[in-house]
């Protein structure tokens, strides 16, 4: 009996971030063979991931053990590669590339949220999805992307929450609850 394929694929490395596996819908997918791959640093094939932050949470989790979220729309895939069928969820799906924006960009919370408006608003979700606009706090539409909140930066990097997060975490707490008294059977 055959497993059903994968819609991802698969990879490990060592310690010092030198790909020891690449499995077959990698190499279907990228077009690069396993053993062309095997033994090179993940940064030397994906040279971006310095830039995007991407190599410094991967060093973190490999030498703290902490988990840490990629999330695409975020930080792009890990290996860019054109996808294999337009995405079904969002009207637009031109091939915006997250890492051409800058820190704490206007038109990155714009079109996050566009992309969620249109998420939310598909028929399967009607009446399932809320939205609480962070981005919208966070960048008011009569100024730019606030940096700090209270004295605390909020994101040290333009992107991920450092110190800020409990600055965050304060103003979204009421925001969920009002939700969840709100809207109690969601």
């Amino acid at each position: 009996m055959s497993a059903a394929p994968r819609p991802v694929g698969v990879l490990l490395t060592d310690a010092q971030m030198k790909i020891v596996a690449w499995d077959d819908w990698l190499v279907r997918i990228t077009g690069l063979s396993a053993e062309a791959v095997r033994g090179r640093s993940l940064v030397e094939l994906v040279p971006d991931l310095e830039t995007r932050g991407v190599a410094e949470l991967l060093r973190t989790v490999l030498t703290t053990g902490n988990v840490a979220l990629l999330a695409p729309a975020v930080h792009e895939a890990l290996i860019p590669c054109p996808p294999p069928q337009a995405s079904p969820y969002f009207e637009r799906n031109d091939g915006v590339s997250t890492s051409e924006w800058t820190q704490n960009d206007r038109g990155r919370v714009d079109h996050f949220n566009d992309l969620l408006r249109q998420l939310a608003s598909k028929s399967e979700n009607q009446g399932k999805v809320l939205i609480v606009e962070l981005g919208k706090w966070l960048c008011p539409d009569s100024g730019p992307c606030r940096e700090q909140i209270d004295g605390v930066k909020v994101r040290d990097d333009g992107l991920h929450y450092g110190p800020g997060a409990k600055v965050v975490a304060k103003w979204l707490a009421p925001q969920f609850r009002e939700l969840a008294i709100a809207h109690p059977k969601r």
